[in-house]
């Protein structure tokens, strides 16, 4: 069932009235300003710092003090601004700042940030300012190292941070009131499009984890002998320390970025500075310092974790989390620089429950309580070399190995270990010449996500003397064990290639060409290094000894030691007094392996064309793989119209098509039955030839790749000193990859006849998005204080074919009625990452007399609709099918401060600093995520009042 309705018009009509709404603020901002400044137009290349501030005075008419022997590169600057924010612009990075004098012009001195001093090296960049990206069509959005430092970071996760963007919605559970002891990055959705299908980068190269992303049902990390699920997409979630600006991609995206239907989040990461830097400092939080929101009912289950606790931890009432980040920086030689950093993140998460309360009041003797932890180390190395102002070699080195521990319930030596993350190293190299620019990419990359840990096997026993930790009662069971070691890992390397040539006239107007390639291989594999079996409790028979007739001891699915209760089983197992109990039948997974291996290739071109007031990007990225074998060609396209010649109006369209990348999961699925056997035996304990248990129930079959096409329209508009950009997004998602079950026989021998699954490219979504963003200029100056803010209001449309892309498989194929309508429970409408209306206001404060910095982050979020089980049915082609209503749930507000101080205390440099973060600062209760468990529903809340305090020294 398909829901779609068409609202282009309704869009625009929101986009003029939220202009409307909030034309009323703004007068007011403005008037606070010290008065009108001149806007000039800008167009400053990046490049050495003397040549930039040259153009700079010659462009703005400032003039300036420059010091001698000024070293480093400045960031490229274009389009409408005040000469005090081109300047910043320009210098942002660099590691020297502009200081106003009385008559106009600049005085510029070296500056410490974060321990890069003037003069470091930096790359050639672009850097635009949040309020309107005039380099790129206001599609990009660059987060410098002050914003990322002036709003609270979960666990200094970058995604976090991206909650600035009006393009971006987290995943609703991932501030939830259940789990904040996790470490692991929220999941974001782009203008409605998948959350695994978003391009992460580090220093433009890929750390995306393929294995399985979009699969995020947690319960099969522990419930599952072949399915191990919860991988996240980011495969390295870098710590906020190391960045030093994001980039986000979201919309008219350049040819030179593909694999994507959402968009590209780039962290850059920092360069070292020139003379020895370094720091030390530990954030920390618990759960003493934190409120949680819980519905009354939930409270008792939720702080004694009863039978609704499991091995994957989802209820947390008390755990403390710990950071530390260690660096140190500087060059070894004039030409050559290193940064290295250790980060260690770990909760401990205590008191989880290992017995249900009915094993409980079974008599089960196995300690109720363990502690179990989540841990993520960086290990970071970065290298520059810079022999000549025109050539830079840049080295990164970075190990990130994830871990979480987890076990299954109710069953002793059911703790294992789940590993993530992995190791990624890049090099880039830039040559600066006369008349083109050159950078050569080379990366590789190892993610994985494997569980390890417990003895191999999984037993269901009945009591017994030396079986005594589980239910003695009659039917009672007593769990051994783990479901078995699963390695999934995921190597890549590529090569990257881009030639930018310098502004040429021809044709009537100027034209900046790029073109680039590219080449990458990735091998994936899904593993079993050790045979794994089972065995079911309606298995067990009786026994006095565990010695087949061959003299092979059984120590694994065999037990003499008599049952307490053998009146308990059924007269047919022929159980008596003082009989043991072995397993007549097991459930077999062989070791083995299945690889997928994929060779790709990209080819980009794009040319940036200014005709007077028309501003051109034509463009057009062509890709190919031997694994879909196919060839995608993607279009792209992005216009602007300069109203006033100066750049203070402006009108942006665009269209686009993005095509996303391949999930290994999908091959790795078929033939993954091949490993599973049965084995029997009788009372004689000798196993019989393994029988191979099940064909295969999975069919790749041949696809297509998805991909999301994009309209956009825009305006900016610079007066009062402000930047106004408004921006309507139209992204049509097609041939999305869902899984369908198929019942009935297969033509091909090697799959099930009962039923198997297909993946199919019949998956769609709508999505419609208006964003505006409101940022003034320059910087508020009242008593001694400097306040920069920005306003970002958006609504969100999405309309999806289906909820989940492995619906099927998970049960969740089933037919309900909705409103009157019957369709698939998989197909009901969206509910997470589709909160309509939101709208956020950014501000940062400094107070240089208390040494004091206040970030400010007000978040607010409309309604949104959920499906609710009503607990009726009503019949549907002689079946009962169950009744689903709209349940309404209101909006959601979060006013989060991050208050930095620091104190220099030596003439070197040396710093003492202190972040403390207070998130959910009026502690409201907003409801995170709703949850439908088939027989009602229930609300998740979002944390509330949660405090995170960090210590560091700098030097």
């Amino acid at each position: 069932m398909q829901h779609y309705t068409s609202h282009r018009a309704r869009s625009l009509l929101l986009a003029s009235a939220i202009a409307t709404a909030l034309s009323a603020i703004v007068p007011s901002i403005a008037l606070a300003q010290q008065g009108e400044t001149d806007i000039r137009q800008f167009d400053i290349a990046a490049q050495p710092l003397t040549g930039a501030l040259e153009e700079f005075t010659r462009q703005s008419g400032r003039q300036m003090v420059v010091p001698r022997n000024m070293a480093g590169r400045s960031a490229a600057v274009r389009g409408a601004l005040d000469a005090d924010s081109g300047l910043a612009q320009l210098l942002q990075g660099s590691g020297w700042s502009a200081i106003p004098t009385a008559d106009g012009s600049y005085r510029l001195g070296s500056t410490q940030l974060d321990g890069v001093e003037a003069g470091a090296v930096t790359a050639p960049l672009s850097v635009e300012g949040r309020g309107g990206d005039d380099e790129s069509f206001q599609g990009k959005t660059a987060y410098s190292q002050r914003d990322l430092q002036s709003i609270p970071a979960s666990h200094g996760q970058i995604t976090s941070l991206l909650r600035l963007n009006p393009a971006v919605q987290l995943d609703s559970g991932a501030n939830s009131s259940n789990r904040p002891g996790d470490l692991e990055p929220a999941d974001i959705s782009i203008h409605g499009a998948a959350f695994w299908q978003n391009l992460f980068m580090v220093d433009g190269m890929s750390v995306n984890n393929d294995i399985n992303p979009s699969n995020r049902e947690f319960a099969f990390v522990n419930a599952s002998s072949t399915e191990l699920s919860g991988n996240p997409s980011q495969g390295i979630a870098l710590d906020v320390g190391l960045v030093e600006r994001v980039d986000v991609y979201d919309s008219n995206v350049p040819a030179e970025y593909g694999g994507f239907n959402g968009g590209v989040v780039d962290a850059v990461t920092r360069m070292p500075s020139q003379e020895l830097r370094g720091g030390l400092s530990m954030t920390h939080t618990r759960s003493a310092w934190a409120q949680y929101h819980l519905d009354d009912w939930k409270e008792d289950e939720f702080y004694e974790t009863p039978a609704i606790a499991d091995g994957y931890v989802r209820n947390q009432p008390d755990f403390a989390t710990t950071t530390w980040r260690l660096n140190l920086e500087g060059h070894l030689t004039d030409t050559f620089g290193l940064l290295g950093s250790f980060t260690r993140k770990r909760s401990d998460i205590f008191n989880q429950r290992l017995l249900n309360e009915s094993m409980e009041q079974g008599g089960a003797t196995l300690p109720t309580f363990t502690n179990v932890f989540r841990q993520i180390d960086n290990y970071f190395l970065k290298g520059v070399w810079t022999p000549t102002s025109r050539f830079m070699l840049e080295t990164v080195v970075n190990h990130e190995p994830h871990q979480s521990e987890h076990f299954n319930r109710n069953a002793l030596d059911g703790d294992f270990i789940i590993d993530g993350g992995g190791s990624n190293v890049g090099t880039t190299a830039t040559f600066e010449g006369e008349s083109v620019v050159q950078t050569h990419k080379l990366n590789w990359s190892s993610l994985e996500h494997s569980r390890t840990g417990g003895p191999g096997w999984f037993a269901r026993w009945r009591h017994s003397p030396e079986i005594n930790w589980g239910e003695r009662r009659p039917g009672g069971l007593a769990l051994y064990g783990t479901f078995g070691d699963l390695y999934q890992e995921q190597e890549s390397v590529g090569y990257q290639g881009k030639f930018e040539w310098m502004p040429v006239e021809m044709l009537g107007g100027e034209h900046r060409f790029a073109v680039g390639a590219g080449l990458s291989r990735t091998d994936a594999l899904y593993e079993r290094r050790q045979q794994y079996t089972d065995h079911g409790v309606g298995a067990l028979r009786p026994t006095r000894t565990c010695i087949d007739t061959n003299g092979v001891l059984d120590d694994r699915h065999c037990s003499t030691s008599p049952l307490t209760f053998p009146e308990a089983m059924p007269a047919s197992s022929g159980f008596r007094q003082g009989d043991g109990q072995y397993a007549n039948r097991v459930s077999l997974f062989k070791a083995g392996r299945i690889d997928v291996e994929q060779n790709a290739w990209t080819l980009w071109a794009e040319d940036d064309m200014r005709f007077d007031r028309v501003r051109l990007r034509p463009g057009i990225r062509i890709d190919g793989d031997d694994y879909t074998d196919q060839t995608t060609v993607a279009p792209r396209l992005a216009f602007e119209y300069d109203f006033a010649e100066d750049g203070s109006s402006r009108m942006i369209a665009g269209a686009n098509r993005y095509y996303g990348r391949n999930i290994f999961d999908r091959a790795l699925r078929v033939g993954r039955e091949s490993l599973q056997y049965t084995m029997s035996r009788g009372p004689d304990l000798v196993w019989s030839t393994p029988i191979p248990a099940a064909l295969n129930t999975t069919v790749l079959g041949n696809l297509d790749v998805p991909y999301d096409d994009e309209l956009t329209l825009g305006f900016r508009q610079v007066t009062w000193n402000t930047a106004f950009d408004l921006k309507f997004v139209n992204r049509k998602g097609r041939d999305q990859v869902i899984t369908v079950r198929v019942d009935g026989a297969n033509p091909d021998p090697t799959v099930r006849q009962t039923f198997h699954y297909n993946y199919e490219n019949i998956g769609r979504s709508d999505t419609d998005s208006v964003s505006l963003s409101v940022q003034p200029l320059s910087v508020l100056e009242i008593a001694g204080t400097l306040t920069s803010a920005q306003l970002i209001a958006n609504w969100t449309d999405v309309e999806r074919s289906h909820n989940n892309p492995d619906g099927a498989r998970y049960g969740y194929n089933f037919f309900i009625q909705y409103e009157g309508q019957v369709f698939r429970y998989n197909e009901r409408p969206v509910e997470n990452f589709a909160r309509p209306w939101t709208a956020r206001i950014f501000s940062q404060t400094q107070i240089p007399a208390l040494n004091l910095t206040l970030g400010s982050f007000l978040s607010w979020r409309g309604p949104f609709t959920a499906a609710w089980y009503t607990g009726e049915s009503v019949e549907y082609e002689g079946d009962d099918i169950d009744v689903y209503m709209q349940r309404a749930f209101g909006t959601a507000m979060t006013w989060d401060l991050r208050l930095a101080w620091e104190n220099r205390i030596g003439v070197k440099q040396e710093t003492l600093f202190a972040n403390l973060d207070i998130t959910n600062v009026l502690n409201r209760r907003n409801v995170a995520t709703h949850i439908d468990n088939w027989a009602g529903g229930y609300e998740e809340y979002e944390l509330g009042r949660h405090f995170q305090l960090e210590l560091g020294y700098r030097f």
